[in-house]
């Protein structure tokens, strides 16, 4: 399950140890949890703390996914320098898997650099079996888009979440 944080959250600082809590409250492991952040968390002069505060996350089994890869500043240079473990490719460059189009080209490349970093992909909005048969002859194996499920509100989360603790 995939859940955004936005700056503030990460900046209060502790968010590892509340979400432990939690988690372990409802008896759900941590690893079923995807942190999700988009590139502008990063920016401006909280680098330091955030980039901390997401290593704490990770350290306790948390996984942090890099949200909207691609349509942001700087993406490569995010890869170099904040801890991440998944990135999620934008649903801007889904949409367009098209032979000779540069959304193909883009997603192709993505795909080769967070293979050799060692970083899962999920891409994101996807809608048609089309896309989703194009994304796996790529290698992404990961999905997500109203293809296999609408945003869920925190009752329907809770309930998909339950069979696992």
């Amino acid at each position: 399950m995939g859940v955004n944080l936005s700056a503030v959250d990460l900046q209060a600082g502790g968010l590892h140890q509340r979400l432990t809590g939690i988690f372990a409250r409802v008896g759900v492991p941590l690893h079923h949890l995807i942190l999700e952040v988009t590139e502008s968390v990063y920016l401006g002069q909280r680098d330091h703390r955030i980039a901390a505060e997401i290593d704490a996350l990770r350290q306790v089994g948390l996984r942090v996914a890099l949200d909207d890869f691609g349509t942001g500043y700087a993406s490569l240079t995010h890869l170099l320098t904040f801890p991440v473990d998944i990135i999620k490719i934008d649903k801007s460059f889904t949409d367009r898997l098209v032979p000779g189009d540069a959304g193909l080209i883009i997603v192709e490349g993505l795909l080769g650099i967070a293979n050799n970093l060692g970083l899962r992909v999920v891409a994101e909005g996807i809608e048609a079996q089309s896309q989703a048969d194009r994304l796996l002859q790529l290698g992404c194996k990961l999905g997500q888009g109203y293809l296999y499920s609408p945003a869920v509100d925190r009752s329907a989360a809770t309930k998909l979440l339950h069979p696992l603790s």
